[in-house]
C-alpha cells in the first residue's frame, strides 16, 4: 500500500502509470465509492482497514 500526497490531476497520471488494484483518499467530503476510488471522510483514516476489507469484498 503507497501513502502520498497526490497534485492536483497527478491521481489520475498515477493510476494510469501503476494500475493500482484499490484507491483510497481521504478529504472532508462525504464517504462515496465512485469510479475505482473510496473517498473517505479524513475524521475515519482510523477506520481505513474496515474500508479496505469492504472495498474488496465489493470489487471480487
Amino acid at each position: 500500500m503507497c501513502f502520498m500526497k497526490i497534485e492536483r490531476g497527478g491521481l489520475a497520471v498515477y493510476t494510469k502509470k501503476y494500475s493500482p488494484r484499490y484507491r483510497m483518499r481521504f478529504s472532508m467530503l462525504n464517504l462515496q465509492y465512485n469510479g475505482g476510488m473510496l473517498s473517505s471522510p479524513a475524521p475515519l483514516a482510523g477506520w481505513m482497514d474496515k474500508w479496505m476489507t469492504l472495498l474488496r469484498s465489493i470489487t471480487e
